[in-house]
């Protein structure tokens, strides 16, 4: 079974997010589970900084609205960190919850989250991931990647009648992201969550 990490960003104070945001960026600088930090461990100090140099400046709307800036940059990199680790992690569902945690990132409690519709994993074969999306009756399927959540730059990879697909040639050290969305009689389903998936061979 897949393992997840705990965001909870939004429930973390800007010193607490900065506190956090070091703490990961400790435990995986040289950690050998993560050879190459999608995003650079180098940009979420950076950002770190800057959140930290924004609280620092004091109140006014100009210099609030900045910090929140700061913050949602940071928090859009953590969230993208964490979909590398994860999908590190999962490559090796054994020691999948110890190489969460050796991340700095927080482990996401077993039960507390609903079936999964939509998984994406890499195979073992060379350069193939596997997405599934939860069967529904007289369903299209829609399934898209990218390697880059930044600019949403998604391409449409498959669609038709099957819920399980099979993405091929991928590139080895690389990670990809996927998702689905389903159109049925009742009309087109919301995009699912993203899956990420780390290509090691």
């Amino acid at each position: 079974m897949r393992v997840f990490v705990k965001m909870g960003l939004t429930s973390l104070s800007v010193l607490k997010k900065i506190a956090k945001s070091r703490f990961i960026h400790i435990n995986m600088t040289g950690n050998p589970h993560f050879i190459s930090p999608n995003p650079p461990l180098s940009a979420i100090a950076t950002a770190t900084d800057n959140l930290e140099a924004a609280n620092l400046a004091g109140a006014g709307p100009e210099r609030v609205a900045a910090r929140r800036r700061k913050e949602e940059e940071l928090d859009m990199l953590i969230k993208q960190l964490a979909s590398y680790v994860e999908a590190i992690a999962n490559a090796d569902l054994v020691s999948a919850e110890t190489v969460i945690l050796s991340s700095g990132f927080d482990l996401k409690k077993k039960g507390i989250r609903s079936t999964e519709e939509f998984y994406a994993a890499a195979t073992g074969r060379r350069g193939e991931a596997k997405l599934y999306r939860k069967a529904v009756k007289r369903g299209t399927y829609h399934f898209q990647m990218c390697t880059d959540l930044t600019n949403n730059s998604w391409e449409t990879i498959y669609e038709g009648t099957r819920g399980t697909f099979f993405m091929r040639d991928l590139k080895p050290n690389c990670l990809y992201y996927f998702r689905v969305k389903v159109i049925t009689n009742a009309g087109p389903s919301k995009w699912s969550v993203v899956c990420s998936v780390f290509i090691t061979v």
